[in-house]
């Protein structure tokens, strides 16, 4: 009896010493992650949103749950989107897996299952959280569980988070989740990546402390935050991912990516091939051991927070939302009154001795720096021959751009050396003031955390006018650009890059290079003048800084400079643009009409051509050069869109239209968008089953990714007596209509056909 006693003590014991050890461990096994991946991008492969193979992929995944022995699973599927500011028709779901716990208190862990483009494979964006949260299912199922486990593949992420914003609103037990993981891409040699924010708050700091810790104590140290992108996301519907949702229903939630820079998501590259087992192991391994601490310790109550999170050199400061608006408030007074204080020593100068245009010639000065900081890259891009030659190495060519943009002070300062300047500090010291005090102001009404980029410069020019010392002077304004530089090369600064990249395929004349070109200029000056002024004032007030940058703007440090320039820009230039990893995009677009029966075909890309074969049995072009915009000479028909049914109308003080319209298609069509304009005055009172758009006149429904071979639209409205509605429909297919191989064997090429039909209702009248 006594020894039984006793044993009865050591397991209590070791319960509450080492509490995981009271729960059996199944170990996470990243070789079967890397399966589970594997089937969903290559066996089953691309699975956009409401194709056939996402369809498949749901039902695998349920299939899984099922053979782990979940409680209850099943499909929770949708048929049109319920995202904010989101109109689309389509057919998704989500894939639910629920192992019961002790409590009926739910975590929720889940990934997305679609992928986008058509062609892309989806291998880390997002088989990859997918398989890391069937792999949980499976080692969770055969532990001791206190709470509830709901294990979720969404679909529809890529396009909107629409299968998770229908599961919150559908999920029964809503009320009963306390938290919720995010799985997003797991399987890239690269830190872990957080966000836990949305308009409604953060996830509660207990979340988000356990996280690092977990991370810390497990020796993975690979967890980040990455605050100056999250601050830029958050000013609208940037980068998301599943938990956002959860978090708009105050419900504690935190997404972890991997690859947001290195791994080439959202192309057909997003392969296998690409995928760091290791990565999967430690992604797996911070996720359990987040879980099993909570399932052992408990879960803490609590809801959203609300904080901005600065994670420098390892330090983890939640700064609260009331010092943030305090640094503004302070921002501004502190900029009030170091103007007052510089406006009162500026001596009362002679009219006749007064210098005129100061500012606007120092306006003009940074205008020629910023355009010889490109200089670097367009020299690479003559003598390369292409358009984006950063896209591999993006880092190296912001600081061959900021090297550059010192040859550009360089012929400021010789272009300058003869003209005359305000010889006093209170002009330029007014000026960066005056700026930045606005553009707080202004960026305020965005976000109070979007603001305190301009304000900590403001505070430090503004504590730079009022001290004497010149030397707390020059370092105070040397940091004053750095919160803005920052912000704007953010944490994931080459993945924003790359994003932009895509814009080569509208940039298709010179006109518009240029006009991008002239806008780059010009945010960099709306950003950075500030800051000229401030460098102005600096070298105005401090006189050996004068000197210094006279000697600067002489012949011998112009020579150093451009011996610096030409190895710079040579060592740069041999680095690749592309590799097999990152390639540019090839488009292959076709147009066609259906009242005409005409149609035209082309190919472009975001880079210029290289070797891009187009041919089919009459007809062959080999495509080369500084080009990436040619439109081929073939003839085809795409009469693959019907319309059926009919319409009738009530007359009264305003006639009510009632539709009944079948959208047939002879090929499967990749989105459909129905629109209808009144020619006089707004349609009112719409009633339909389907998602759809009003405004004024307009009235719009759309349907993607691969809706249903007929469409069934039904729909009920009023509109002015007399008026006639205009109808137009536009259908996207991800094929083309006639036979043309297209290869590129350094770009992905893509295919799409694009059908419209518009004609006038003519309505059977009641």
């Amino acid at each position: 009896m006594k020894t039984c006693f006793v044993c009865i003590l050591i397991i209590v014991a070791i319960f509450y010493v080492c509490p995981t050890a009271a729960f059996p461990r199944a170990a996470f096994q990243a070789d079967s992650v890397y399966q589970h991946i594997y089937y969903l991008s290559e066996t089953i492969g691309p699975r956009p949103m409401g194709s056939e193979q996402e369809h498949r992929a749901l039902q695998w995944v349920k299939d899984k749950f099922v053979s782990y022995g979940a409680d209850t699973a099943y499909i929770l599927p949708f048929t049109r989107s319920e995202a904010r500011g989101s109109y689309y028709n389509t057919r998704s779901g989500t894939a639910v897996g629920i192992f019961k716990g002790l409590s009926d208190t739910c975590m929720v862990i889940s990934g997305h299952i679609d992928s986008t483009p058509a062609t892309g494979p989806g291998a880390n964006d997002d088989a990859s959280g997918v398989a890391t949260a069937i792999e949980l299912a499976r080692i969770w199922s055969q532990r001791t569980r206190h709470y509830t486990m709901v294990f979720c593949a969404f679909g529809g992420e890529e396009q909107g988070l629409y299968g998770s914003h229908h599961f919150v609103d559908h999920f029964a037990d809503l009320n009963k989740v306390a938290m919720m993981y995010s799985l997003d891409m797991t399987g890239s040699d690269d830190d872990i990546i957080t966000i836990m924010e949305s308009d409604s708050g953060q996830a509660p700091v207990w979340m988000v402390r356990d996280a690092f810790a977990m991370d810390r104590q497990l020796g993975i140290n690979r967890l980040r935050y990455p605050t100056h992108f999250a601050t830029l996301n958050n000013l609208g519907q940037g980068a998301g991912s599943d938990h956002l949702p959860f978090l708009n229903k105050n419900i504690p939630a935190m997404d972890f990516t991997t690859g947001i820079n290195h791994s080439p998501i959202h192309s057909s590259q997003d392969r296998i091939d690409y995928i760091d087992k290791d990565m999967l192991h430690q992604y797996g391994r911070l996720i359990d051991g987040l879980l099993s601490k909570y399932q052992s310790q408990f879960l803490p109550v609590g809801s959203l927070d609300h904080y901005a999170l600065w994670h420098p050199f390892g330090v983890m400061l939640f700064i609260p939302v009331i010092l943030i608006k305090g640094s503004i408030i302070l921002a501004i007074l502190l900029g009030g009154l170091a103007f007052w204080r510089s406006y009162r020593s500026r001596p009362i100068a002679d009219q006749s001795q007064k210098v005129s245009l100061s500012g606007l010639k120092l306006l003009l000065l940074f205008i020629i720096i910023a355009m010889v900081s490109q200089l670097g890259e367009a020299l690479i891009q003559g003598v390369k021959g292409l358009r984006y030659p950063w896209y591999l190495h993006v880092e190296a060519y912001v600081w061959l751009m900021l090297l550059w943009a010192v040859a550009g002070v360089w012929l400021s300062l010789r272009i300058a050396r003869n003209w005359r300047f305000s010889d006093h500090p209170h002009p330029y010291a007014a000026r960066a003031l005056i700026i930045l005090a606005i553009l707080t102001l202004l960026c305020s009404l965005a976000s109070a955390r979007f603001a305190v980029y301009p304000a900590l410069a403001l505070i430090l020019i503004a504590v730079a006018v009022l001290v004497r010392p010149l030397w707390l002077k020059l370092i105070l304004l040397f940091l004053a650009p750095l919160p803005l530089i920052r912000l704007f090369l953010s944490e994931v600064t080459p993945f924003i890059a790359r994003g932009l990249s895509y814009s080569g395929l509208v940039i298709d004349t010179m006109a518009k290079a240029a006009l991008f070109s002239a806008a780059i200029i010009l945010i960099m000056s709306l950003v950075l003048l500030p800051f000229i002024y401030s460098t102005a004032y600096a070298v105005v007030a401090i006189p050996w800084l004068k000197r210094l940058l006279k000697q600067f703007r002489g012949p011998l440090p112009g020579m150093g400079l451009a011996i610096c320039l030409i190895i710079a820009t040579w060592v740069v230039g041999r680095l690749p643009a592309y590799n097999d990893m990152w390639r540019p995009i090839v488009q292959v677009q076709a147009e066609y009409e259906t009242p005409k029966h005409e149609g035209t075909i082309q190919i472009k890309g975001n880079e210029y051509f290289q070797n891009i074969l187009a041919q089919n049995d009459t007809f062959q072009v080999n495509l080369s050069g500084r080009e990436h915009v040619e439109e081929l000479p073939l003839n085809f028909c795409a009469d693959w869109l019907k319309i059926a049914g009919y319409q009738t109308i009530r007359a009264g003080e305003r006639d009510t239209v009632e539709i009944d319209w079948q959208l047939i298609t002879l090929r499967p069509w990749y989105s459909v968008t129905l629109s209808l304009r009144a020619d006089t005055l707004a349609i009112g009172n719409v009633y339909s089953n389907l998602r759809f758009l009003h405004k004024n006149r307009s009235l719009s429904f759309r349907w993607r990714c691969y809706p249903s071979d007929t469409l069934m639209v039904k729909a009920r409205f009023d509109v002015h007596p007399g008026a006639r509605l205009v109808r137009s429909i536009t259908a996207n297919y991800a094929m083309l209509p006639l036979a043309l191989k297209v290869t590129a064997p350094h770009a992905n090429v893509y295919q799409q056909t694009r059908v419209t039909a518009r004609d006038t209702v003519l309505v059977r009248i009641l």
